[in-house]
């Protein structure tokens, strides 16, 4: 037995997954395909459901086959979204709410790297935001407020990024286009962190937070928002060999099955820069004003 495959055993998840309803988004990524796929085979014995919802309903269709072929115990249910549109977001709510009176997990793993600047004008409230904004930060918790009266547990994925900028309380919606794409990304990570602690200390959520170090993960494809073609082309070869597999990136996707909610440390590898090793809980490198979370919180109203 692989060293993975004995340590994910060692989590003795099986009691954690039976007839268990799971929501996952950004469920054709890399990271988030590697983890559904090692968790379909696990446990060939037990039946769970996923809702698996994402920008690129063909890929959620293959993601789906493959799933079946592995373990047909598992329920898949797919549904397409666009996370940088509000309207969007309402309707595969709605779609979710329909059909499920009760979540027991929900992964929010969707997100962007390197999109150039843009601003998005939602028609429904009139209301201006900035893309990486909308999409990294602002429709996560979004998802998360819409959907908390159902879930018992929320999965998020944050990047340690968040460590290296700095808020800017005159600039909090991002409209500034002189922001560089890698700052602006780090922020939307640092927003989505300190909310995460705001709703975990204060509204009764249950938050997991968990970052999966660093993989050659399709967020450094040029098609999806990533590094330009040629820097990627040389870039994602070197990753493959120097940083972990995806499956072994996304292991605190699985630990944190066993996890309490997130008070002051993330769930992820914890060995040179956080880079490799198992998943252990790692301290929250941030000063934390409640006053301060506050602000962010009220960024996103439903």
């Amino acid at each position: 037995m692989k060293r993975i495959d004995k340590y994910l055993y060692s989590l003795n998840l099986k009691d954690k997954l039976i007839n268990k309803v799971i929501l996952i988004s950004g469920a054709s990524g890399s990271l988030a395909s590697s983890f559904i796929l090692k968790l379909v085979s696990l446990y060939l014995d037990i039946s769970f459901k996923l809702i698996l919802i994402d920008l690129d309903i063909l890929k959620l269709k293959e993601l789906k086959n493959k799933i079946n072929q592995i373990n047909q115990n598992i329920e898949v249910i797919i549904y397409g979204f666009d996370a940088s549109n509000i309207k969007s977001l309402d309707e595969v709510i709605l779609k979710i709410k329909e059909k499920n009176n009760h979540l027991d997990y929900v992964y929010l793993t969707h997100g962007v790297y390197h999109l150039p600047y843009l601003i998005l004008k939602d028609s429904e409230n009139k209301k201006y935001y900035e893309r990486t904004y909308l999409i990294n930060y602002y429709s996560i918790i979004y998802l998360m407020k819409k959907l908390k009266e159902i879930t018992n547990k929320f999965i998020i994925v944050i990047s340690l990024s968040y460590r290296y900028v700095y808020i800017d309380y005159a600039d909090l919606y991002l409209f500034n286009k002189n922001i560089s794409t890698t700052k602006r990304y780090g922020i939307t990570k640092r927003y989505l962190l300190l909310n995460s602690l705001y709703l975990n200390q204060n509204e009764g959520y249950n938050i997991n937070l968990i970052h999966p170090g660093v993989s050659a993960t399709s967020l450094f494809d040029s098609s999806k928002g990533g590094f330009k073609k040629a820097f990627n082309k040389l870039i994602t070869p070197i990753m493959k060999k120097i940083f972990p597999s995806n499956l072994k990136a996304s292991l605190s996707f699985f630990k944190a099955l066993n996890e309490d909610k997130s008070i002051s440390s993330i769930l992820g590898p914890h060995l040179f820069f956080n880079i490799y090793g198992y998943p252990k809980n790692v301290k929250i490198k941030t000063d934390l004003n409640n006053e301060d979370l506050k602000k962010i919180d009220e960024m996103v109203k439903i």
